[in-house]
């Protein structure tokens, strides 16, 4: 058996587009946890799910959070 032969992994460049996409995990956990807390926030009534989701994407890509609302 021969070592080292085939081990290597060619590396590939980081391209704009990979850095990119990293930041998305952090976007989508923060509007998560709002919208998380949203729900909280209505008692834990289930069935208005997708109006926290977005409500919470607003409140996140705007900057702008009700300070009264979490």
């Amino acid at each position: 058996m021969q070592r080292g032969v085939g081990t290597k992994r060619a590396r590939t460049p980081r391209s704009k587009d990979n850095r990119e996409n990293k930041e998305i995990p952090g976007l989508h956990g923060r509007v998560a946890l709002r919208a998380y807390q949203l729900f909280e926030g209505r008692g834990r009534v289930h069935g208005r799910d997708l109006e926290d989701w977005f409500r919470a994407e607003k409140e996140i890509l705007s900057g702008q959070m009700d300070a009264d609302s979490g």
